[in-house]
């Protein structure tokens, strides 16, 4: 059933409180739908937070193993047995390695990221094998080097690199799924990778030179190649790290951290080997040990590592940030919808005192009145609105009954002439047809409320099913658009039935339909295009020109402010330009048809003067027209084609001949593109010239 169809229902006043209480609902209930989303952001926010920390913590434990990995070797490398002093630092390295991978694995074991469950399972693996071997190497450097296990010192490096590799399997992973929902703390995420990557890299070039110090020979040819190879590759990295910190926008930390690391690998490290280098060559001694050299370049590397360490602040700080925001858009969406609440409580407030009451009161007075009670006071009289004219008019009906209960009096006392009983007898009349003006305003004023109540009324069910749906968390993209489609076809029915019944009361004013609009949403089209012929009465009128709509009540997805724009143009071209003057007979016919493909026809036919084919050519061009100068701009046509077209996605076939009239078919698709991107097009004639735009 549709609008139209619904019967008349009395009761404003229920009317009036569902229509105020259904737009607050309504309002209420998409405000309320963003809080969840925007809980739903906060909860995503709190998690990125929470999943960059733990990557955070777990790289820190790494970067510890790899310290520890180093002070191990050293130890099983030299001759002496380890010093307590050595072993204690192994240890410290040890516990803050453990107590970081197993903080951060801790947090990264609750959240899914890709490979989980076998990185995890690699990482045990490795873990156990490390603990084995570190077990080994605590005994083992106790002794002198002579009593070592060669197989120990071989593998001890090796074994503990894979466990390395390991957990940074994990972080890699995690790294980019805490990073992965924006796009700062992404870039991050790479500078944190490079800031690793340089580190290790720059490692192998260490323990090359450290390797030819350990056995007091010059660099290899192999080693050479070795180091010159790691420098093309933190060459390469070193690019990539420069471009990412080229954005004014990354934290005056980061590039700190980048200028030292660059101080430290570039500048101090890269002199150190340079004079290790020349000193193997030269004398085949060198001006420091292996252990000596460890220590020396271990700072100077560690500044790479720095890169990681601001980047992963920063990092933490925007995830910090992500969150405050979160919270504040969620307190703010709070705060609206208290806003809202109270709002609507006064709008209720407002209408029931305002306008309920003392139309409650008006309607008492007139009922009274229609009892024959005549000496009371009418409400309202004072107020400057519609009611107060009501109310007046009320007033001046009360006084003119009261006028003829004297007349009647005095004529039955003093049984006047006949001439004055026929002015009394026309006075009466005049008084019956005021009276019949009033009673018509009253029924002309009762059928749009009527209809507006009930339509509220179905409006305020649908709202009902619609609000519960939601708090049963079943509503559905489906059910909430239909429930909008429903809403704006309603709503129409009610305004334009509202503002009709202000017309009739303020004499002023007339239903104009919104043509600006460019919501989407899904409307029948015949029907809309009718009323958008309805909205142009004004200007139709006193014209001798029949607009008739034919056809099918095809229902579409699209743009109804654009259809509205091009059957405004397409009539107001036909006034202008078809039917030129004022009192000349016409007729436009428009009709729209389904067709396949899911596709829909509007045809346009008038019988007016027609085009020439040099005009029919140029009818779609911009600022072209016959009436320059008359009040015509040239832009219609233009309009309306780039409207079918691009906004609309269809096609516009125009075709005419001087003295037979215009006659126009676009097609359209039944939904409309989304968007705003133009659709494509070809161009080519039609009859008699005819510019035809195809999809």
């Amino acid at each position: 059933m549709s609008p139209a169809d619904l019967p008349r229902a009395a009761g404003v006043r229920n009317a009036l409180v569902a229509i105020v209480a259904m737009f607050s609902l309504l309002v209420f209930g998409m405000i309320a739908m963003r809080a969840v989303e925007a809980w739903g952001d906060y909860a995503d926010a709190r998690k990125a937070q929470d999943f960059d920390v733990g990557a955070n913590l777990y790289v820190a434990g790494a970067s510890e193993m790899l310290l520890e990995r180093l002070a191990t070797n050293n130890a099983l490398q030299v001759d002496e047995p380890a010093t307590a002093g050595v072993r204690q630092e192994i240890e410290m390295r040890r516990a803050n390695a453990r107590r970081s991978l197993d903080a951060g694995l801790a947090i990264l074991a609750t959240e899914e990221f890709p490979g989980k469950t076998e990185k995890l399972r690699e990482m045990r693996a490795a873990i156990a094998t490390a603990d084995s071997i570190r077990a080994r190497a605590n005994a083992a450097i106790q002794l002198p080097k002579s009593q070592r296990d060669e197989a120990l010192l071989r593998d001890f490096v090796p074994v503990l690199t894979t466990s390395v590799n390991a957990a940074l399997g994990i972080w890699y992973s995690a790294l980019y799924e805490s990073a992965s929902f924006d796009a700062t703390l992404f870039r991050y995420a790479v500078i944190k990778e490079l800031g690793w990557r340089l580190r290790e890299v720059a490692g192998v070039e260490r323990n090359a030179i450290s390797g030819a110090i350990s056995a007091g020979m010059p660099l290899t040819e192999a080693q050479l190649a070795t180091i010159a190879s790691v420098r093309v590759r933190i060459g390469q990295l070193w690019s990539q790290l420069e471009n990412l910190a080229a954005d004014n926008n990354v934290p005056a930390a980061i590039r700190d951290a980048i200028a030292g690391a660059h101080q430290g690998y570039f500048g101090d490290f890269h002199r150190l080997a340079e004079e290790m280098r020349k000193a193997g060559t030269e004398s085949g001694r060198y001006p420091m040990t292996a252990d000596q050299y460890a220590d020396t370049t271990t700072p100077q590397l560690g500044r790479l590592l720095e890169i990681m360490y601001a980047a992963a602040k920063a990092s933490e700080a925007h995830a910090a940030d992500i969150v405050g925001m979160a919270m504040r858009t969620l307190f703010t969406l709070l705060g609206v919808l208290a806003v809202v609440a109270a709002i609507a409580g006064g709008a209720v407030y407002y209408v029931l005192m305002r306008i309920l009451r003392p139309l409650g009161a008006l309607a008492k007075s007139v009922e009274s009145m229609a009892a024959g009670n005549l000496d009371l006071d009418v409400p309202g009289v004072s107020r400057n609105d519609e009611l107060g004219t009501m109310a007046s008019a009320v007033e001046i009906f009360r006084r003119n009954g009261l006028e003829t209960r004297r007349l009647q009096a005095v004529a039955a006392d003093l049984e006047k002439s006949e001439a004055f009983a026929r002015e009394t007898l026309a006075k009466n009349e005049k008084l019956a047809a005021l009276g019949g003006l009033v009673a018509g305003v009253a029924h002309e004023v009762n059928t749009p409320l009527g209809v507006a109540v009930t339509a509220a009324s179905l409006h305020d069910e649908a709202l009902k099913n619609i609000l519960a749906a939601f708090e049963k968390k079943q509503l559905t993209t489906k059910k909430f658009e239909d429930f909008l489609g429903q809403s704006s076809e309603v709503m129409a029915l009610v305004m334009r039935n509202l503002q009709r019944a202000a017309a009739l009361i303020s004499t002023f004013k007339q239903v104009s339909g919104d043509q600006t609009s460019d919501l989407r949403r899904r409307f029948r089209l015949r029907q809309y295009i009718g009323e958008v012929i309805d909205s142009l009465s004004p200007t139709i009128r006193g014209r001798q020109i029949r607009i008739e709509t034919e056809g099918d009540d095809v229902e579409v997805d699209g743009y109804p402010g654009a259809i509205a724009q091009i059957a405004t143009n397409l009539i107001m071209n036909a006034l202008t330009h078809a039917f030129p003057g004022k009192d000349e007979n016409g007729s436009i016919r428009i009709s729209v048809a389904r067709l396949e493909d899911e596709m829909v026809c509007i045809a346009y036919r008038d019988d007016g003067v027609g085009m020439d084919a040099e005009v029919l050519r140029k009818v779609f061009d911009p600022f072209f027209t016959t009436k320059r100068g008359q009040g015509g701009t040239g832009l219609g046509m233009t309009i309306v084609h780039n409207l079918v077209v691009d906004r609309l996605g269809g096609t516009i076939d125009i075709r005419s001949q001087l003295n037979d009239g215009v006659k126009i078919e676009i097609v359209l698709p039944v939904v409309s593109p989304g968007g705003t991107q133009s659709a494509p097009r070809f161009q080519g004639k039609g009859q008699a010239g005819t510019d035809v735009v195809v999809l």
